[in-house]
C-alpha cells in the first residue's frame, strides 16, 4: 500500500492527515504549532515520524501561508511563522524522512 502524508501548518495548529493510493483519509489528527523555530521544526519532524511509523509513507506534501520559492521546496517568508524566512523545509524534512517532500502555499 502506498501511502501520503499530508500537513498543513498554522500559525497555532498542524493538521495531519495519512491518505492511502486512493486518496481516501486513513488517518488524521493535530499537533500544536510551537512558537520557536526549533518548537515548529520539533513538531513537524515529530508528525512525520509518527506517520512513518503508524502507516509508512511514500511522499509528504505540506501547505503553509506564506510565500513559498518556485521550487516548491523552500518558504521564502511566512505571514503565520514570522520565523521562516528562507526557510528549506522541504530539505529538513527529506533529511529526516527519506521520502519525496513538496511544499505549497496554502491557498492553492
Amino acid at each position: 500500500m502506498v501511502n501520503i502524508f499530508a500537513l498543513d501548518i498554522g500559525g497555532t495548529k498542524i493538521a495531519c492527515g495519512i491518505y492511502d493510493e486512493n486518496l481516501d483519509l486513513v488517518r488524521e489528527w493535530k499537533v500544536p504549532t510551537g512558537k520557536s523555530l526549533s518548537d515548529i521544526e520539533g513538531a513537524v519532524l515529530k508528525a512525520c515520524r509518527r506517520a512513518r511509523e503508524e502507516a509508512g509513507i511514500a511522499a509528504i506534501g505540506i501547505s503553509a501561508a506564506g510565500n513559498i520559492k518556485p521550487d516548491r521546496r523552500t518558504i521564502a517568508f511566512s505571514t503565520n511563522i514570522p520565523c521562516w524566512i528562507e526557510y528549506p523545509l522541504a530539505d529538513i524534512i527529506e533529511a529526516e524522512c527519506k521520502v519525496p517532500v513538496i511544499v505549497e502555499n496554502d491557498a492553492n
